[in-house]
């Protein structure tokens, strides 16, 4: 039995434990005790009931789950060097030759992703997402910035991201399309923005908890681009 099993029979256990009986018969709680117990079939059924909330909450939380930030420096420079010296690398190329790393290196829990638009990609490009135990495989970038930008605002907008794998993303993608020195800034009293015709897709991701590309409106002092990212406060 899991971890997550023994707290749903736990949780199941004390829920009917927890109802009255006036709930099941319509007797007020104020009544005195009455030996009738419930039907069994609206017992099981709202037992059942709750087992699937339970589920589906549970489910949905796992799907949050991201791991420490810790630096893969061995991963990254495999999944490199298989672009290493090539102008193109096909999606199923890529996907098969990260896979292989993946394997080679015994990263079992991690996973080979694909972002929308790469089955009509002639060449694909790689983003290594510590957070999510994922390597992303993106329609080929090349060394076009603005391209780049283009990748990272669909692929915020195609997985919800925390504030960390978000900030991650957009270094990854743009440290792979060769970008000069750029921070990613996530502050909650930081700009917010979309494409006019994506405003209300913007406001909605935003508003389940993930993270989006405002752009790059600014640079520091020291002249490095700021790529400014708009999400929830903490």
């Amino acid at each position: 039995m899991t971890d997550l099993d023994a707290r749903l029979r736990s949780r199941l256990s004390r829920l009917e434990a927890a109802v009255p009986i006036g709930a099941w018969s319509g007797v007020p709680s104020s009544a005195p005790a009455s030996p009738v117990r419930p039907p069994a079939r609206r017992r099981r059924l709202v037992v059942l009931l709750a087992a699937a909330f339970l589920l589906v909450a549970s489910a949905a939380a796992a799907q949050r789950v991201t791991y420490p930030d810790v630096p893969e420096p061995e991963l990254e420079a495999a999944i490199a060097h298989i672009w290493a010296g090539r102008e193109c690398v096909a999606p199923a190329q890529a996907r098969e030759a990260v896979q292989a790393q993946l394997d080679r290196l015994g990263y079992a829990d991690w996973t080979v992703a694909s972002q929308s638009g790469i089955e009509e990609a002639t060449c694909a490009a790689a983003a290594v997402l510590i957070p999510l135990h994922e390597v992303r495989l993106m329609p080929g970038i090349g060394t076009d910035i603005e391209r780049a930008k283009d990748v990272i605002a669909q692929g915020l907008l195609d997985t919800c991201m925390g504030r960390a794998e978000a900030i991650q993303f957009v270094g990854s993608v743009l440290t792979t399309a060769g970008s000069d020195p750029f921070s990613v800034r996530a502050d909650p009293w930081g700009p917010q923005g979309a494409p006019i015709d994506q405003w209300d897709e913007y406001r909605a991701h935003v508003a389940a908890g993930c993270f989006v590309y405002v752009g790059m409106p600014t640079r520091d002092a020291e002249g490095r681009a700021i790529h400014d990212l708009w999400g929830p406060w903490p």
